[in-house]
C-alpha cells in the first residue's frame, strides 16, 4: 500500500484509498480508523 494525497481537517486527516487498499485492510465504505493503532498493528504483523 502506498499513501498518497493526505489532506488535513482541523485534527482529521484523510487518506484516499484505492479498492484494493480498502480489502488488504478490511475496511469499509466511510471507515474511521485510529492511524496510530493501525500502523502499529501493521508493525507487529511484519516482524
Amino acid at each position: 500500500m502506498r499513501l498518497r494525497k493526505i489532506k488535513k481537517y482541523g485534527n482529521t486527516f484523510v487518506i484516499p484509498l484505492t479498492v484494493t487498499d480498502m480489502k488488504d485492510l478490511k475496511f469499509k465504505d466511510g471507515d474511521q480508523v485510529d492511524i496510530e493503532r493501525l500502523v502499529k498493528s501493521k508493525r507487529r504483523k511484519r516482524k
